[in-house]
């Protein structure tokens, strides 16, 4: 009876002060499946706490416990991948002597992505293999653009060749001008003319 009374007179004192739950928040973003990751709770006021409080993990798990410090901190290892989020509320809890009343407000904390290292890093093999596949897939399109170019450079060269070679062919023949013959020009030189009086006969002279 007693020790009943003590009790209840240790409850109606906690119930004389405010001890408000405020905030939870998991310390990383992301851990492997089975490694431990830290939460902590705070409340309203930093000096003494004595109240229940009740940890709601997401995986099944739900913890009961009286807080005498603060802030709170956990720890917690998630066997499954997922996303968690922890959610915490008061809770009345009963253990004779050190019983305490619910902690007064509730909070959620924000999400915990747990993954499995063994398939993440099977998931990046096979990403980087389909990146692998896709760069290979587009270095041969673009093999196969620039032998079409090539292939159609060619065909246009020897197209154009071709109509230059039919323009040609239409074209009449030019025949160079025929210059006439000319007489041979003779090298002979051409007798001197004779002076008139080397030219008159002379005169027989008599013989006697």
């Amino acid at each position: 009876m007693k020790a009943g009374l003590i009790a209840l007179c240790l409850l109606l004192a906690q119930a004389s002060f405010a001890q408000t739950v405020v905030r939870a928040a998991f310390d990383v973003d992301r851990v492997p499946v089975n490694q431990p990751a830290t939460a902590t709770i705070a409340f309203d006021r930093t000096d003494r706490v004595w109240c229940g409080l009740r940890i709601i993990f997401g995986d099944g798990e739900v913890r009961e416990m009286r807080v005498e410090q603060v802030p709170v901190v956990v720890t917690k290892a998630f066997a499954q991948p997922g996303t968690y989020a922890m959610n915490i509320e008061g809770a009345f809890v009963g253990r004779g002597l050190k019983s305490a009343l619910a902690c007064s407000g509730s909070a959620t904390s924000g999400q915990l992505t747990v993954f499995d290292p063994v398939e993440e890093e099977r998931k990046a093999q096979a990403g980087r293999a389909a990146k692998e596949a896709d760069d290979a897939k587009v270095r041969a399109a673009e093999e196969q653009v620039k032998a079409l170019q090539a292939r159609t450079a060619e065909l246009e060269r020897k197209h154009k060749l071709q109509l230059e070679q039919q323009a040609n062919q239409k074209q009449p023949v030019k025949v160079p001008p025929v210059e006439p013959k000319r007489p041979p020009t003779s090298t002979k030189i051409p007798p001197k003319p004779q002076s008139p009086a080397a030219s008159k006969p002379r005169d027989k002279v008599p013989v006697f």
